[in-house]
């Protein structure tokens, strides 16, 4: 009944209509019938450029400037973006799980409320993994810091907004704060999955971020297993790097995993000069480092914790439109 009535619609509103559903809703809607398909296959990119101006994907779509401000879209444009948003709603529900007692409509909003932060930091770790693989020092000078204090301030200051880029560095410590509980043992680096590579410090965050973006960050902190863990950890590395696939008893110990939304698998070259130059530093997105970049006034540990403390708050009672987190 319903299938006739929408066939029985003009074909502009039933673009309209399809132009409200999400990605998963769209291949189901494609999987119906023939019809439904060549009708989508028809006005592909209307229904995309539509899809990616909701709610739902505006953050998402916004960061994501691989997308054509005009021409044809293909449906692997709306893809990669749906696979962001689904990682960071993922996330979003873990710290909401971690930080809120009672009910679930408490832990709804603040995972609503954290998604649109989360997508930022992965697209931070994005720009960062690309412009670390792209860096050329100046001739006759090398340093373990040359790219930090300016890589990570520009793409911050070109990117989010002043209040997007504190909530930012907060976020990054909630989910860092999540890591160290998940893995109680060490947290693996780049280091231990490709042993000639044991210069990296540990323990480290920053090579979990750059190496396999939040995507890997998800896996390691919705498996309740260590074991599963490690193995998640592990492919990933091996999925984005040259690193070696761990092997027990003559056993492969990794799981399959979909390809990376970071793109193609770095060369060994490209990963050990990333290695080479990420920084010492354990945090860094720290709240109270930020000063290093020209963004904020030092941060006493102190303010540092009340920072925290109002963000965690906003994040459970923020009732309003989704923030403006790009400048």
């Amino acid at each position: 009944m319903l299938t006739q009535r929408f066939d029985s619609l003009p074909v502009e509103i039933q673009v309209m209509i399809l132009c409200t559903m999400t990605a998963a809703k769209l291949i189901s809607f494609r999987c119906c019938s023939k019809e439904f398909n060549a009708l989508f296959i028809a006005n592909q990119s209307n229904i995309i450029r539509g899809v990616l101006k909701n709610p739902y994907y505006r953050t998402a779509s916004t960061l994501d400037r691989t997308i054509p401000a005009s021409g044809p879209l293909r449906f692997e444009s709306l893809r990669y973006i749906a696979r962001r948003r689904d990682i960071a709603e993922m996330l979003a529900t873990s710290i909401a799980e971690h930080h809120v007692r009672g009910g679930s409509r408490k832990k709804t909003r603040m995972a609503a409320n954290i998604i649109p932060y989360l997508l930022c930091l992965g697209h931070f770790f994005e720009a960062y993994r690309e412009c670390l693989a792209n860096y050329t020092p100046r001739p006759g000078y090398v340093s373990k810091f040359s790219p930090g204090t300016t890589t990570e301030g520009k793409i911050l200051q070109t990117n989010y907004n002043k209040q997007a880029v504190q909530r930012i560095c907060m976020t990054f410590g909630l989910l860092n704060d999540m890591l160290d509980q998940a893995f109680v043992r060490g947290i693996p680096n780049i280091g231990e999955q490709i042993p000639h590579l044991s210069f990296m410090p540990n323990p480290v965050h920053a090579d979990i971020y750059t190496f396999g973006g939040l995507e890997m960050v998800k896996d390691i902190l919705t498996h309740p297993r260590m074991k599963d863990r490690r193995r998640y950890a592990a492919s990933h590395f091996a999925k984005t790097t040259p690193a070696p696939v761990p092997v027990h008893h003559g056993i492969k110990r990794t799981v399959a995993l979909p390809p990376s939304v970071l793109g193609r698998r770095l060369d060994m070259a490209t990963t050990r000069k990333i290695c080479d130059l990420l920084p010492f530093s354990h945090h860094i997105l720290d709240v109270g480092g930020v000063f290093i970049f020209g963004l904020f006034p030092r941060v006493g540990l102190s303010e540092e914790i009340d920072m925290k403390k109002k963000f965690l708050k906003y994040l459970k009672s923020y009732k309003g439109e989704e923030p403006s987190v790009v400048r």
